[in-house]
This record gives C-alpha cells, structure tokens and sequence, in this order.
C-alpha cells in the first residue's frame, strides 16, 4: 500500500526537521508538504476505483496475533483525504506564521508525525492498529499544544489533553484485551461478522465509548477541548477542529457495524451526542473570543457526529 510509505515518510521528515533541520525548518516543510502531496496521490490512484479495498499487514508480533492491519475503503479513502488536504493547507500557513519563530522546527517535527499518526488511525483495519496509532496521536497533541512551554496555560491545557485522551487510551486498549481474549481477533470486519453479544461484550462497548468520548471531547469529557485552544492557531486549526478530535468518531464509526445493534451501544451513544450537542452550541453563543467561540461550536458539531453514528 503506497498509503503507508508516505504515512512512514511524514513520520521520517518530521524527526528529521526537529532534530537535524532546526536551522532550516522550512526545508523540513517544504518537504512535508511534497509527502502530503504524495500521499492525497496514493489515496486517489490505490483507494478511488479498485474493485477491492488494498490491504496492508505489518508483522509485528504474530504469536500473539498483535500485527498491524491496514485497509483503504471508501471511508478510509475520505478520511485520509481529509487528514492530508488539511493537513497541507495548515503547514502552508503555518510557515508564514511561524516566521522567525524559534519553535517552527519543533512544530513541523511534532506536525508532520501527528499527521502520518491520525493517517494511521483511519486507515486501520483493526482495534489494535487503531490503538497505536491513537496514543501516537495524543502524544504528538500533548507536545503541540504545550508548544509555548513558556506559557503557563499552554502547559496545563497540554497536561490536560493528555490525562483525559490518555485515559480513553488505556480503556480502548482494555477493550482491544477483552476482545483478544473472549474471542481472538480485533479486526473490524471479523467483529462485524460475528455480531458478539455477553457481558464481556457489554464491557467491551463500555470500554470502546470511552476511549471514543474522551477523545471526540464528548460530555463529560468536553472540558479539555476550549483549554487546547491556548495552542498556536495553526495547531487549534488542525487538531481541534479538523482532525485529532474526529478520531473518536472513527473509532464509533468503525466499531458500530458490530456493536450497534446493542441497546447500550445505542442510547448511550445517542444521548452522550445530543447532551454533548446542545451543551457545546449554549456555550458557543456565550462567547466572544472568535477561538473559544470555535473550540464550543467544534464540541456542539461532534454531539452532532456521534448521534448520527449512534442512530445509524
């Protein structure tokens, strides 16, 4: 899969800008804008018109049946299109934004391995792949928003993204343990087939929405998102309104042709969305400031996002 040599190659020029590159960041950037392009390429030219969807596998540790798996479908297609055009456009302007500012070497390492992290997420084709590359994603958040470590709130809307998408990765990773364990396999469309019921099963769709809320800023977990915001604009721009917060509903999505035929999968996922919708918008009426004003409306449009998931 061509995808994933350019999703390797962000991951590659981003450890390259902030390491080797710190005197000259807008190479690193140039470059990275040259692997967003190769990858929106790969997209169209694999994902757009094949017959079937291309696949990938990365051994990794077959014996315990923890490999890697990858998939371009359609809605792999869409999303990686969305993470790669956007992530484009934001790292053209951030190289004017950043202009001789000391920290742009660091933010176009932290960028570009978030953007080839949140490729990996959508494109996974099973739990656990989805899980590496979700706690990528949070860590690479943690390092962007707190990008301005001379900025008290900075750092405390960075420790607090953390903490909170943090903890949603150790329940989705529960969950990829109780699905291993009760029925051998993680992959999507295994899952979908099987239609598992039980009351590991119950615990398991516990353990996936809050992985889901945490991440997607859902209530209660909605606190963290407006805090982000005190992250440069280019940053505010592409995580928190764009791409990072939008991996919770990836994971709903993913996961809803299995679970989403349980009562508990559909009325918590219904009701954690419109309580989520309604609160966001109230407070994005209540704002003046134009980034708070986003970051409320961007919780308000994921209630959205997760009802429409939760009712199918």
């Amino acid at each position: 899969m061509a995808l994933l040599v350019a999703v390797l190659g962000l991951f590659l020029v981003g450890v390259t800008t902030a390491v080797g590159l710190r005197r000259r960041p807008v190479a690193g950037a140039v470059v990275g804008l040259a692997v967003f392009l190769a990858g929106v390429a790969a997209t169209l030219v694999e994902g757009i018109g094949a017959d079937a969807a291309p696949t990938a596998t990365v051994k990794w540790l077959s014996a315990l049946g923890l490999d890697l798996h990858f998939s371009l479908d359609g809605f792999g297609v869409l999303m990686s299109l969305i993470v790669l055009v956007l992530g484009f456009a934001v790292l053209t302007y951030a190289i004017a934004y950043f202009e001789h500012d000391e920290t742009f070497a660091r933010f176009v390492g932290v960028f570009l391995a978030f953007a080839g992290s949140m490729t990996g997420v959508v494109i996974a084709s099973d739990l656990f792949t989805m899980f590496v590359f979700w706690e990528l994603t949070s860590i690479c958040s943690f390092l962007l928003i707190g990008l301005n470590d001379k900025s008290d709130s900075a750092r405390q809307a960075a420790v607090r993204a953390l903490l909170t998408t943090g903890a949603g990765g150790l329940c989705l990773l529960g969950a990829v343990a109780l699905l291993q364990a009760d029925l051998g396999t993680t992959r999507f469309t295994d899952l979908a087939a099987l239609q598992p019921t039980g009351a590991l099963v119950d615990a398991t769709i516990v353990l996936i929405l809050l992985g889901a809320f945490t991440k997607s800023a859902q209530f209660p977990f909605h606190f963290w998102l407006p805090g982000a915001m005190a992250a440069p604009t280019p940053v505010s721009a592409y995580l928190h309104s764009a791409t990072m917060v939008k991996a919770g509903i990836v994971l709903l999505a993913r996961t809803s042709p299995a679970f989403g035929q349980s009562a508990l999968w559909q009325w918590w996922v219904v009701l954690a969305g419109c309580i989520t919708m309604s609160v966001g918008g109230w407070r994005a009426l209540r704002q003046n400031d134009a980034k708070l004003l986003l970051a409320h409306s961007t919780v308000s449009q994921l209630g959205l996002l997760t009802v429409l998931v939760g009712i199918g």
